[in-house]
């Protein structure tokens, strides 16, 4: 039987795939709403890192009855320091002993609820056992825009012709257009959505430029942050800094923020600086470890959380890790929202992405400005996990087609067939034209210009193969087509782009 606890408790807690950590039971700050769900659930103020979590009861044990045990779990300093302070607490406590239960030991392994196994997908899957539950279905929501937001989408009234001659004899700003609402009537939507679409002004007879749908005062007042300057980091920083947002930015690597600084963007020395500068930051990094590094790490972004900030995860991650983040930003008072994006490096110059959202609807309504300059259309889905869930899934369908196309041209090469007629074939009024002209080109041509780097698509290859284990859906096209990709990298290509799949089978 689960044991009973109150606030003042000294706990071991157990956040995901995380060591539990030493731990109080404390109450809630005011601003820190409890989560929804009928499992119970404690606020936990966590010795060491002096992070708070809400955590539920079935991953809470009293401190003293597994002491021994579970000191042993991690190794690292923190780990140590919080060790420290809670034997600390124990010794200025007289009654704790009375405070907390002892209930029997239970065998190791029995301890917490077992976390879901990271399976080796190393062969190609067999046949699972029946599905036992189903995929969440996104919520459904309505599209709803603030006040001041619609004002910063405003076309401005018909300026002077000199004055409208001079503007555009200055400057030949990106064109970026509004954005088209649903109708107010509709009662329910699949989803909200938003779509950079051509709208004509009443009033100039033309699409409003940036300049115009979005005033510098406007922007301006929204201080941004970027995190991560890789492939597609960079680009969004810069869509952000021509759409005239005030950026600050940091990365990991120093040498890599050199070129958005020289377009006006400010330089952080570290995520949590970057934060502490912005109202809202976005992180883009490239993989599930990496995302918890900046965010739980020494000088990360949860160091600088306030309550109101906002914290954007843009990385293709786990839905496990992106949930993680959530609920640790949300604990210090701040907003969070999952926002994978769909497109390459191009798209993201451009400032043509596609950004899946879910999580706090009121930030995704503030990023409205940043949105319109990064993508051509946005949408929210619902609660944290769906956007996620929703970006490995379309991931899936494009990896498995590169790697299909690269043994199509295999094939036919090693046929003697003209790859260049086939390619032009493929490319001839089909739905996917689009992708197999540009991966086809860069294969006939032995030219792999890097849009998607073949390190990153292997590992969404292996989100989408444990999200398939979760749901119990075989997947075994998806098995198949992650060996083809991790035999690429082993062959010294995962940091090119993931068209050079076809070499590990053209030789």
């Amino acid at each position: 039987m689960a044991a009973k606890f109150n606030v003042g408790d000294l706990v071991w807690a157990k956040l995901s795939s995380f060591p539990a950590w030493p731990g109080k039971i404390v109450r809630p700050m005011k601003n820190v709403k409890k989560p929804t769900g009928k499992k119970p659930v404690h606020f936990i103020f966590f010795y060491g890192t002096e992070d708070h979590a809400w955590v539920k009861d079935e991953n809470l044990k009293p401190y003293l009855v597994y002491r021994e045990k579970l000191s042993k779990a991690a190794k690292g300093v923190r780990f140590q320091k919080a060790l420290e302070a809670i034997e600390e607490v124990v010794k200025n406590r007289s009654k704790i002993i009375t405070t907390q239960r002892l209930t029997p030991q239970l065998p190791d392994d029995d301890i917490f609820p077992k976390a879901r196994p990271r399976k080796d997908y190393s062969r190609i899957l067999g046949r699972p056992d029946k599905p036992e539950k189903k995929s969440p279905t996104p919520q459904s929501t309505t599209s709803n825009r603030s006040t001041a937001l619609k004002r910063a989408a405003a076309v401005p009234p018909r300026r002077s012709s000199d004055s409208s001659s001079t503007s555009s004899a200055n400057k030949k700003p990106r064109t970026q257009v509004n954005h088209i609402t649903t109708q107010e009537n509709s009662q329910t939507e699949a989803m909200t959505e938003t779509t950079t679409k051509d709208r004509i002004s009443p009033t100039i007879g033309r699409r409003p430029t940036i300049w115009e749908a979005f005033p510098l005062a406007e922007v301006k007042s929204v201080p941004v942050g970027v995190i991560g300057l890789g492939t597609m980091g960079m680009g969004m920083a810069s869509t952000l800094l021509t759409s005239r947002h005030n950026v600050t930015v940091w990365n990991r690597t120093e040498d890599k923020t050199n070129s958005v600084v020289s377009q006006g963007a400010t330089k952080a020395l570290s995520a949590a600086e970057v934060v502490q500068m912005s109202d809202i930051t976005f992180c883009c990094v490239s993989d599930p470890e990496a995302t918890r590094d900046v965010v739980f790490g020494l000088g990360g972004v949860l160091e600088g959380i306030r309550p109101g900030k906002g914290f954007i995860c843009t990385s293709t991650v786990d839905a496990e890790t992106s949930r993680d983040v959530s609920e640790a930003v949300t604990a210090r008072g701040g907003r969070y929202l999952e926002a994978p994006v769909l497109g390459s490096k191009k798209q993201a110059i451009d400032g043509t992405l596609i950004i899946l959202t879910a999580g706090d609807k009121s930030l995704f309504d503030d990023c409205e400005s940043c949105f319109n300059a990064m993508s051509k259309k946005f949408v929210h889905l619902g609660e944290v996990g769906t956007a996620i869930q929703m970006k490995i899934a379309m991931n899936l369908l494009f990896g498995s087609v590169t790697a299909s196309l690269s043994e199509t041209m295999a094939l036919a090469d090693r046929a003697g067939l003209d790859c260049g007629v086939m390619l032009n074939i493929l490319t001839t009024g089909l739905i996917l034209d689009p992708m197999v002209k540009s991966k086809g080109k860069a294969m006939l041509d032995d030219d792999y210009p890097i849009t998607s780097c073949l390190k990153n698509a292997q590992k969404d290859m292996r989100l989408a193969l444990a999200m398939g284990d979760e749901y119990s859906q075989p997947l075994p096209v998806a098995a198949a087509v992650n060996e083809m990709y991790k035999k690429a990298k082993s062959m010294g290509y995962g940091e090119d782009d993931m068209s050079t799949v076809y070499k590990a089978y053209s030789q």
